[in-house]
Formats: structure tokens, sequence, C-alpha cells
């Protein structure tokens, strides 16, 4: 659905490309679909190490995560580490993640993931807010603070 959602932003602007990293290669059915689309040219795949991962956050317009389920969402803290604008499914753990610090949109809707998608493309403005609200967004998630609030909860059940 998300592909299909943001083809007429891909197809109006020559310069914007989809980047995938990891979870492995398009496989034979993703690759004819993007054919099929005549967007094939518009998607590139990327295998992955920290590094790069960690330059393709710091390079892209914005990261879009059209997740249907998260358990936590560390890509989420990956790219607000690395000052990311997050364009984020409105489902299970996203928004608790993103917080302030991205927009939303629903991930079974063709149209709110347009629109969502295609206003933060359009607004830089929008996007250095995100980057700004993100850099304190991303502090709630520390190692540090994850290790006090641990120890809090075992001094409280101790």
């Amino acid at each position: 659905l998300f592909i299909h959602s943001i083809i007429p932003i891909i197809k109006e602007n020559k310069n914007l490309y989809i980047v995938c990293a990891g979870g492995g290669k398009f496989n034979q059915k993703e690759k004819s679909m993007f054919d099929n689309l005549n967007i094939a040219n518009k998607l590139i795949f990327h295998n992955i190490n920290d590094t790069i991962l960690s330059y393709l956050y710091q390079k892209a317009i914005m990261f879009v995560f059209p997740s249907l389920y998260e358990g936590f969402g560390i890509p989420i803290l990956e790219a607000l580490n690395c000052d990311c604008p997050c364009a984020l499914s409105d489902t299970s753990s996203l928004p608790e993640i993103g917080g302030p610090a991205a927009v939303y949109f629903d991930p079974n809707s063709k149209e709110s993931i347009y629109n969502v998608i295609n206003d933060l493309y359009k607004n830089k403005d929008k996007r250095d807010e995100l980057v700004s609200l993100g850099k304190i967004q991303r502090k709630k998630f520390s190692w540090a603070n994850t290790a006090t609030k641990t120890l809090s909860v075992y001094k409280k059940v101790i």
C-alpha cells in the first residue's frame, strides 16, 4: 500500500528516490510490481552496516516507517539520533517512540500515507522542526535513562 500511495510523489519529483535498507533484496514479485508501476528506476536497495545506515539517515529527506506493528521501533531512534525527520505509522508503539518529533499516517489508508508524506516532503520548515523536536525526544530513550528506570522497578519489586 505504501508504494502505491506515493507513486505520484516520486513520479513528480525526478530527483526523489526511495531507498530501502536491510531486510533482504527485492524479490522477483516486488521487482515485477515496480516494473509494472514504472517506478523500478526510483527504488534503491542497500545492504547496510551501521556506518552506511547512519549515512543514509543523515542524507535522507525523511525516514518513512509504514509498519503495521512494531514491538518497540529501534529504527525510529536511529533516525532521530541521525537528525532525520520521521513519518511513521500511527500504530502500536510508534507514536510513543516518535512522540511529537514525528508525523503520523494511517498505514491502511492510501490517502493518509500520500497526504502526510507529500506534506512533509514539501515543507522544509516542518522537517527542520521535527529534527529539533527529535533532539529532545531521543533523550527519553538513552541507555542511562533505561538503566535508571529498570533499577527503580527492581527496587519497587524487592
